[in-house]
């Protein structure tokens, strides 16, 4: 069964490469930009970038250099040593697209869609555990996480609530 599994995630995934390439973009390229859109400027550094990504700081570089070049991203230098990046309206209007890969979910009803991000919550708990990747700032992967319940927020968590990248995470 792992190996099913396995394949039809291979075929979601290429579906969503070939949505992005259509847009004259690489993965890399939408990852970053996916990332500089769900987080505050002061974690958009090259240094989070590479941890986040699992990528080397210079593929990270390159590769912001390349979005701007585009127009998608700009780069905010406060002083000598910090340098934030940011999606310029360009980016933004790009990201917001959506490139259409919400529509591969929409033959999923609404318990469908909670039971599969649950199911990618687990996936990815098990491979921060096994050291697969390096960040997953998710609910199950958090201190604060007892039994649905956040100690942080000091409230109770439903499915639909948990979050795969949360700003209070702490690891465990």
């Amino acid at each position: 069964m792992e190996d099913k599994i396995l394949f039809a995630l291979d075929k979601v995934f290429s579906i969503s490469r070939v949505l992005i390439w259509k847009n004259n973009i690489s993965p890399l390229q939408f990852q970053i930009l996916l990332y500089l859109k769900n987080h505050p400027k002061n974690f958009n550094t090259v240094k989070n970038l590479s941890m986040e990504l699992n990528e080397k700081k210079p593929t990270i570089s390159r590769t912001l250099n390349i979005l701007i070049k585009k127009g998608y991203v700009q780069r905010i230098k406060i002083n000598k040593r910090e340098v934030y990046f940011i999606l310029t309206k360009k980016g933004e209007k790009l990201i917001n697209s959506e490139f259409e890969l919400q529509e591969i979910l929409k033959p999923l009803n609404e318990s469908e869609k909670i039971i599969l991000y649950k199911t990618l919550l687990k996936i990815l708990k098990y491979a921060y555990q096994r050291g697969f990747i390096s960040i997953v700032r998710s609910c199950f992967t958090c201190r604060f996480f007892n039994n649905y319940y956040c100690e942080f927020l000091k409230i109770p968590l439903v499915d639909n609530e948990l979050k795969v990248d949360c700003k209070d995470w702490q690891a465990v």
